[in-house]
């Protein structure tokens, strides 16, 4: 029951941090869920943006489908 998210105040999700929840490993590679292929998938190009709330975020294509892949990421 450990791997379940946990529920928040004001009823929203949050994720427990465990270390394979890691958003680049120690090889700099940047793995996104991919919708088409229905995987995790590492991406291409991979670019770091910064959203309007001034969030990080990593933005790339699926190596496979060529779809575009977003992941947020964790600002240090």
């Amino acid at each position: 029951m450990d791997s379940a998210p946990e529920w928040g105040s004001g009823g929203r999700r949050f994720e427990s941090a465990r270390p394979d929840c890691l958003v680049i490993d120690k090889g700099g590679k940047m793995e996104a869920y991919c919708v088409k292929c229905k995987a995790k998938k590492e991406m291409k190009d991979a670019q770091e943006v910064t959203l309007k709330n001034g969030k990080k975020a990593m933005k790339g294509v699926c190596p496979d489908c060529g779809t575009s892949l977003f992941r947020i990421i964790k600002s240090n």
